[in-house]
């Protein structure tokens, strides 16, 4: 039986064709939001991403797919390992969208979607009194709170009360 080939040598291995797509899961409408692509080989070809975001609209007519962010297309030149495209989704009510990604980077095709999630911003303002009940000709007294930004609802347990209330916690 004869010996089995050699094996080759690490510089004469085919290069891996990989490479890894970030974006935040959450977007925030109106913002910059980026999309990234890092490419491990540092010999790989020079490639090219086209993105585009589609979310599904609901009317008395029945459902269709609505484009919210039309086609954008960036390069990744050869050799560089990390490309970084800034994103702005539109201003929408939608709360979920499908983020669509083809085309060639680090030698291998690309062809992804992502679900994304879009979270606006928004203003809450608090107000309140330092009672519940007043008496006739009592001074009344306000808190007034405002919060702007990114926020979640969180239920929030006070155990000087039997009952659950409801707080605001936002991403700060």
């Amino acid at each position: 039986m004869p010996p089995p080939p050699p094996s080759p040598a690490a510089d004469e291995l085919p290069p891996i064709r990989s490479y890894i797509i970030t974006t935040p899961r959450q977007w925030i409408p109106g913002e910059k939001n980026q999309v990234c692509v890092n490419v491990p080989d540092t010999t790989a070809e020079a490639g090219v991403i086209t993105l585009y975001m589609r979310t599904t609209d609901y009317n008395w007519q029945g459902r269709r797919n609505v484009t919210i962010l039309p086609e954008t297309t960036f390069e990744i030149p050869a050799g560089q390992i990390e490309a970084c495209q800034q994103v702005t989704a539109p201003r929408r009510s939608d709360y979920h969208a499908d983020l669509s990604l083809t085309g060639r980077v680090g030698g291998a095709d690309l062809k992804e979607t992502l679900d994304i999630d879009l979270k606006g911003t928004h203003n809450l303002t608090i107000i309140q009194t330092d009672k519940f009940l007043y008496e006739p000709g009592q001074e009344v007294k306000f808190r007034v709170l405002t919060i702007h930004g990114s926020m979640g609802q969180r239920e929030i347990y006070d155990p000087r009360r039997p009952r659950w209330a409801c707080g605001i916690q936002w991403a700060g």
